[in-house]
């Protein structure tokens, strides 16, 4: 089974990692899971004036896709 998450995935923080977990679990043990996020992040386009920082560059993420830690 295949299960996608979909977010804005700018920093793993306990809650990205609790959303991983949760897919992972629900993929099963030979399942596989994917990460959608944006870029740019939805809210510098709606409203680049009042838009938070990203805390991670989607060219860090490309080199950590494989991770499962």
């Amino acid at each position: 089974m295949l299960v996608a998450t979909i977010g804005n995935f700018d920093g793993v923080h306990l809650g990205h990692r609790a959303l991983v977990a949760a897919a992972r679990a629900a993929a099963g043990a030979g399942g596989r899971t994917v990460a959608v996020t944006f870029e740019p992040l939805p809210a510098s386009v709606l409203r680049a004036e009042g838009a938070p920082a990203r805390l991670r560059s989607l060219d860090f993420f490309s080199g950590h896709a494989d991770r499962s830690d």
